[in-house]
């Protein structure tokens, strides 16, 4: 990633954003039928003011597809990942009533308090016309909302926690219901209270 002392016409000064959330995802591309795969979702909500405005606008970044060489969901701080072209692997996206795709990305995760990460994101390189929106750097505390798989041979909650600790150490998290069919949510739970 750039620091701030680099001359890289892309770095700015983060935007205050509100807290946000995070989350995992293990599922398998139906397109390409690759092997199924666990990545990251970081989403931020910053309020960013825009050219002709005199208030700030509420945003929603996201940091989506993000393959992350973690075993536990308890061990994310010092993460790293840069990507120069869309889609390779991960994808950004802005929302403000309209979306905005990017084709660069840095993240990096500073530090994790429990289930709470502090994590940075700059992206860069949209269609946007709106100076505010590009380059934009943003810096929050997020919250863990769980790891959902969705797998095309997954029936149960329990066949979903056994494909979960195929790839990652998921103690710490809880069951869901076997009602789901094809997509289970595995959620954090209270300290001592781990059901997988």
């Amino acid at each position: 990633m750039h620091d701030e002392t680099n001359a890289c016409p892309h770095v700015n000064k983060p935007v205050p954003s509100s807290d946000g959330e995070w989350s995992g995802r293990l599922s398998e591309n139906q397109g390409n039928g690759s092997a199924p795969c666990l990545t990251w979702c970081f989403t931020f909500y910053p309020e960013v003011v825009l050219e002709g405005e005199s208030e700030s606008s509420a945003v929603t970044l996201t940091v989506d597809s993000v393959p992350l060489p973690v075993t536990s969901w308890r061990d994310m701080a010092g993460q790293t990942v840069e990507c120069t072209e869309s889609g390779e692997p991960v994808e950004a996206s802005a929302y403000l009533g309209y979306h905005l795709f990017y084709e660069e990305v840095e993240l990096k995760i500073h530090e994790q308090r429990g289930s709470r990460i502090r994590a940075s994101a700059r992206v860069f390189d949209s269609d946007s016309f709106e100076d505010a929106l590009d380059p934009l750097s943003v810096e929050a505390w997020l919250d863990f909302t769980g790891i959902d798989v969705q797998l095309e041979d997954v029936r149960s909650a329990g066949a979903a926690a056994a494909r979960l600790r195929d790839v990652i150490d998921a103690s710490g998290l809880s069951y869901p219901s076997d009602d789901a069919d094809t997509f289970f949510q595995f959620t954090p739970e209270p300290e001592g209270q781990s059901q997988v």
